[in-house]
């Protein structure tokens, strides 16, 4: 009994907070499944789409009772799905960080004690076979290396300003060791918190931005297809649904050539995109300018070698740096 009323309490809270995430975006563009007729190409870019009626459904079904950071991760995988599909600086991308901005420091206190309480059931194990190639391979993904180390504040003193929950690849596999990640699920949590912690705090035009999208696409693609793996190794559903989806999940983020490729391709279905978001709503969507302090940005080491000093990044001037979390206007 106490169980069944500790959970319909959960849900209870993830609801209101569902209704805030939902007021955060003002032009209703995460509410609703994005479909092929509204964004080209969507379905084949987009390997797990999510939309805030997809959560709202979930808490219907109890999906989030056992444990309530799924939803979280959810969140994230809507922001992550939006930064991938349409152009850095856009409309729409503009408004996935704002609403993600905003939307995380809605979630971090309880996101935080959801943390205590996953840490208390953890039973430390050491790093399962499965566990340390996802990553390993997520480390791969990290190209530049500017995702190993936590972010230090010497080097960027305003970084926690606007940086609620911060993430890294250090500290997920310390969190591994002790047992975090026994769900997979978590494991894409952490690394979406990465990516998009990133584009939040760097600019469109920086090179940081455009890494954590290429990171973000790979650790989607990598988690769904450990997904579909294991569907189609138990032998469940639909055989042929099952190939269709796998051949649409594991695809991998593309090599230089293919990316190159297929950005010609979908550069005009972004624009179409942003386009049909833009309409009756240019002024209510025009992205501010707000000064921020030192803009200097460390997040490990550009090569092997263990003791060098990390990576210092840079940003624009601080002057003309697009602070997200108030990029979208408030009114109708």
């Amino acid at each position: 009994m106490e169980e069944g009323s500790s959970s319909l309490a959960r849900r209870e809270l993830l609801v209101k907070q569902l209704m805030k995430l939902k007021g955060l975006d003002k032009h209703r563009v995460f509410h609703h499944a994005v479909t092929d007729e509204i964004a080209p190409g969507y379905s084949k870019l987009i390997l797990s789409p999510i939309c805030f009626d997809d959560m709202g459904r979930k808490l219907e079904e109890s999906s989030y009772d056992q444990e309530p950071l799924l939803f979280f991760s959810d969140f994230l995988l809507l922001l992550a799905n939006a930064l991938i599909y349409n152009e850095p600086g856009s409309k729409v991308a503009s408004l996935a960080l704002s609403v993600g901005g905003k939307g995380i420091k809605v979630l971090a206190d309880q996101v935080r004690e959801w943390n205590v309480m996953l840490e208390s059931r953890a039973s430390p194990e050491g790093l399962s076979q499965e566990t340390e190639s996802l990553l390993r391979q997520l480390e791969e993904l990290d190209k530049l290396k500017v995702f190993l180390l936590p972010v230090s504040l010497l080097e960027v003193p305003s970084y926690r300003e606007v940086i609620s929950l911060p993430m890294d690849l250090q500290t997920m596999r310390q969190q591994a060791e002790h047992g975090r990640y026994q769900r997979r699920e978590l494991l894409l949590l952490d690394s979406l918190l990465i990516g998009v912690n990133c584009c939040l705090f760097n600019p469109p035009d920086s090179v940081y931005y455009q890494t954590a999208i290429e990171f973000l696409r790979g650790a989607i693609a990598l988690l769904a297809q450990r997904r579909v793996a294991e569907a189609v190794g138990r032998g469940g559903g639909n055989g042929r649904r099952q190939r269709r989806e796998g051949r649409r999940e594991t695809r991998s983020a593309p090599s230089s050539s293919e990316e190159s490729e297929e950005s010609e391709e979908e550069e005009p279905r972004k624009r179409k995109r942003a386009r049909r978001y833009s309409e009756d709503s240019e002024e209510d969507m025009t992205v501010h300018n707000r000064g921020r302090r030192s803009s200097r940005k460390t997040n490990g080491e550009r090569g092997g070698g263990g003791g060098g000093r990390g990576m210092i990044l840079r940003l624009r001037n601080p002057s003309s740096v697009s602070y997200h979390e108030d990029s979208a206007s408030e009114g109708e």
